[in-house]
């Protein structure tokens, strides 16, 4: 497909035949070679009857020629599957009619109208790649997306062949769920029934099942037109009392999308369901949305803030994909961030209406800049909808989430409120049913709006972070900005809105006059389309200091080399809370740089200066404040230092201690401020189980950020002073044993393997261990909070701590007196311990890479159990390109020592693009 082409395949692509291959599926798949599905098909009837072990599935198509007459050969995606029978029209076919293989069935001369039959047996208990249909603590459930169904029965499993679904589940377990409104239940024989009826066409990837012993907590919604909506949380029955707030927050998203986006819900009950065992966060099925425990099940006595928020904002996700995803989907899987980017956009801006925007903006560009930023500039890089794929579970990625939610933020930037709602409804309007690709999105809002957006698609089509250099010259009483475009990655001109603002050095606001054809004056942007240009503020005084990509209107990297004073204006003064975050950023890796090269530099002061203001200010959201008090994450830091050093890289070791001392140095010169704070900040409201409230969720935030300078100022405790390091021990202890709050206590337990590494003190942290492993011993949805401490923890033997975890299959208390058991095939277990040693950067990053030897041998392990998990484990390698040449070298060999052996194609395919990074 060419770079900016807004083209719809042709008639000629859309009859193109796939490679001739025992199945359709070639090794690569290519956007190019999409064509149709020969079937239409007209309804789809499941008949279940479940078993743990061979649960019979009978499905039957009714269908018609897309075109009034077939190929002679039709396909139907089938893996693993037992095939008991197969019939057209009721009759049982010969051997001779159909041919069957390991990747589905091949049904040959079928009439150009009918209805196809099968009857197959498949093993959910034995089924751990959480695919599919399988059981997980004895509870039936399926996860469709990408390419599961297949795993139930034959059945062209793409997106974009879509039906009217009718579901009949026969089953020993007392609540059976799936998709639509519920038309009958009771009991057949000896057995319970229920028959499920959605009335809107979908595709397979969206069907659910869920049937288990499960107790719900019901609700009610009233729709914009009077309608009621019966709403159910379900969740296994230990767990029953933790509903409620996801009950209200399902409440809250379902009115936003009515007042925002004036979408209303369409069937008779919505319900989600919470399962211990989940590869995703979330999944969107239609009106049965199956979450991860953890992301949905709460209690204000053992899940933080944050926990709470994140549950609030994939909720809302889920929810939303009703109409952006469900109700319009996605013609193939090249189109992912159709539905993907959509809904984050939309789940980002719900958090910004119910919460404070800046902070929420704030953590979106964290997100972003420490995972899809270094995804780019790694062998991972790809575009947000790229052209090629060999397995589309690897493609779940930053890049189409969130880079996916950033271009149609420029596009809500670009056109504004109005018209970019104007855009949405017809988009939806002309769609709904149907399975759409992104020159539908884009198209809509050039009918809606009669404009021409083709000049913005190159943002789909192309991979890499751009970077925009900045100048800034004065001629007489005019401000010229120079600016020019690059990405290392494509060749691609971008265009970029920028927003700007400029003050004076007082912090007081410039009026903005310029004559530049892309200037906009009502929203203050300027759209940057060539690869240089320049703009002119005309009557600007001397001094004028600019603020540039305000709420950070482009994913880009800036190249602006702005001066210290600047700076700390714009630290102090701006209005933009990502501007005036920036800013601090700025000067801290200008600092952390600067120590890492052991440079002398004056940047430390000015951002010395900046923090100290920051901890006595009384004016700015708890929330928007709380983020101020972070420094820039170790991935954009390994960026900054490659970007600068492309052919030696970065030492991830020696820029952690710069960060280290940085932070260490400033608790140590505003140890006052500091303390003073933490403690103006103390007990600071209380979790409510229903609702929340910012500015206590900020107050709770800065307290906890204040305890973080607390244990660092031991970083500089150059003379072994015992009694700052009793003093910081009690208040650390008392963080977490007086406080009653989880938040609190969760804050202190982050905290304590530092404050072991820096004091060699183990007696704190083996009683908060020990403490905490009694209260989440019984509760598998906690034990990653654990997991993640034990493998986070730099010192010698946590690589041996590890292996035993995983030989053993236990995690021990700090005595060794009780035990928990550890499954490599539960995503919740697995990815805090190898997250935490990522994290980890001395024992990660060692020189003799046993760090890598161990993290790869847990991959391989997981490799033979689920393909999908054991993959998205090698993103935590992405930050290879930007590594000095020891690293780089001794990760290459480990990588490429994991290539020689019997991997699974996704696990290839990963580690493969990792390495060409």
């Amino acid at each position: 497909m060419s770079k900016a082409a807004k083209t719809k395949p042709s008639a000629k692509t859309a009859t193109k035949k796939s490679p001739t291959k025992s199945s359709p599926r070639p090794t690569v798949v290519r956007l190019a070679d999409y064509r149709p599905y020969p079937l239409a098909l007209d309804g789809v009837h499941l008949l279940f009857t479940l078993d743990a072990t061979r649960t019979l599935v009978d499905c039957t198509i009714d269908y018609h020629a897309n075109d009034g007459r077939l190929q002679k050969k039709t396909w139907l995606d089938g893996l693993n599957l037992e095939l008991l029978s197969v019939a057209v029209d009721g009759k049982i076919l010969d051997k001779k009619s159909y041919e069957k293989n390991d990747k589905g069935l091949w049904l040959f001369n079928l009439p150009p109208r009918g209805k196809i039959t099968t009857r197959v047996a498949i093993n959910p208990r034995d089924n751990r790649t959480l695919a599919g249909l399988y059981v997980a603590n004895d509870i039936f459930t399926t996860q469709c997306e990408a390419e599961g169904f297949r795993r139930i029965t034959f059945y062209p499993d793409r997106p974009d062949v879509m039906s009217i679904f009718t579901v009949e589940i026969l089953s020993d377990q007392p609540v059976l769920l799936s998709n639509g409104n519920l038309v009958e239940s009771g009991k057949r024989g000896a057995q319970n029934y229920a028959k499920w009826h959605d009335p809107f066409k979908k595709p397979c990837y969206l069907f659910a099942l869920v049937a288990g012993d499960l107790v719900d907590e019901t609700g009610e919604f009233v729709t914009m037109s009077g309608r009621k909506v019966t709403l159910k949380i379900w969740s296994e029955k230990q767990y029953a009392g933790r509903t409620g707030f996801a009950l209200s927050a399902l409440q809250r998203a379902m009115k936003w999308d009515e007042t925002r986006f004036g979408l209303e819900y369409d069937l008779d009950i919505f319900q989600i369901v919470g399962i211990s065992d989940f590869n995703f966060g979330a999944m969107e099925n239609k009106s049965l949305n199956i979450f991860n425990a953890r992301y949905l099940l709460l209690d204000k006595n053992i899940n933080s803030d944050r926990e709470y928020l994140g549950v609030d904002s994939i909720i809302a996700h889920e929810y939303f994909h009703n109409w952006s995803g469900d109700r319009v989907t996605l013609r193939d899987w090249f189109q992912l961030s159709l539905k993907e980017g959509l809904t984050v956009f939309r789940d980002q801006e719900y958090s910004m209406d119910n919460f404070d925007r800046a902070s929420e903006r704030l953590k979106q560009v964290q997100g972003l800049r420490g995972d899809q930023f270094a995804e780019d500039a790694s062998g991972l890089s790809h575009p947000v909808r790229p052209t090629t794929y060999k397995e589309i579970d690897n493609f779940y990625t930053g890049t189409v989430y969130e880079k996916g939610a950033e271009v149609i933020r420029m596009l809500h930037l670009i056109l504004g409120e109005e018209k970019f709602q104007r855009g949405i409804k017809h988009y939806i309007k002309q769609n709904d049913g149907r399975a759409a690709t992104i020159e539908d999105f884009i198209e809509s809002f050039e009918a809606a709006n009669d404009m021409t957006l083709d000049w913005f698609m190159p943002w789909y089509s192309t991979k890499g972070t751009p970077m925009v250099a900045v100048a800034q010259r004065h001629a007489g009483k005019d401000l010229i900005l120079d600016f020019s475009q690059s990405n290392n990655k494509a060749k691609n001109t971008l265009p970029i809105p920028l927003k700007i603002a400029l003050f004076d050095k007082n912090g007081a606001a410039i009026k903005l006059i310029s004559q530049h054809k892309h200037w906009h004056a009502d929203t203050a942007v300027f759209l940057l389309q060539a690869k240089k240009d320049k703009l002119v503020f005309s009557d600007v005084p001397a001094g004028a200091v600019v603020s540039l990509n305000r709420g950070f209107s482009a994913p880009i990297n800036l190249d602006f080399a702005q001066s210290a004073a600047d700076l700390a204006v714009l630290l102090r003064h701006d209005d933009d809370g990502f501007n005036r975050w920036e800013a601090g950023q700025v000067l801290a890796t200008r600092a952390i740089l600067a120590d890492y090269y052991q440079q002398n530099s004056d940047e430390f002061s000015s951002y010395r200066d900046g923090f100290a203001q920051l901890l006595t200010d009384q004016h700015t959201a708890p929330l928007s404040l709380a983020e101020n008090f972070s420094l820039p994450a170790l991935d954009e830091l390994l960026l900054a230092v490659a970007n600068q050093n492309k052919k030696t890289g970065a030492d991830p070791i020696k820029l952690l201690q710069a960060v280290r001392r940085v932070r260490g140095q400033l608790a140590s010169d505003q140890e006052e401020k500091i303390h003073a704070r933490y403690d103006a900040t103390k007990n600071v409201g209380a979790v409510d189980g229903r609702n929340l409230v910012p500015d206590d969720i900020g107050g709770r935030a800065i307290n906890n950020a204040m305890l973080q300078f607390i244990v660092n100022s031991l970083q500089n405790n150059k003379s072994g002073d015992k009694k700052n390091v009793a003093r910081v021990k009690e208040i650390l202890s008392n963080h977490y044993f007086k406080n009653d709050n989880i938040t609190l206590k969760k804050a202190a337990l982050s905290l304590i393997n530092r404050f072991s590494e820096l004091t060699g003190d183990e007696e704190l942290r083996d009683a908060m261990l020990s403490d905490y492993f009694d209260k989440i011993k019984k509760d598998e949805l906690l034990f990653g909070d654990y997991i993640r401490l034990l493998s986070g923890y730099d010192a010698p033997h946590t690589l041996g701590v590890i292996e035993q975890i995983v030989a053993t299959k236990k995690i021990f208390n700090p005595s060794g007196t009780e035990s928990i058991d550890f499954r490599l095939d539960k995503p919740n277990e697995l990815y805090p311990l190898l997250g935490g040693l990522a994290g980890n950067i001395p024992q990660f990053f060692r020189a003799d890479g046993k760090g890598y030897e161990v993290f790869l041998a847990v991959v391989k392990m997981v490799d033979g159990i689920n393909h999908h998990t054991a993959a998205r484990l090698v993103n935590m390698f992405n930050s290879l390109p930007q590594l000095s040449a020891p690293y780089k070298s001794t990760m290459k060999k480990h990588l490429q020592k994991l290539l020689k052996q019997k991997i699974s194609v996704q696990l290839t395919e990963m580690v493969e693009r990792t390495l060409q990074g």
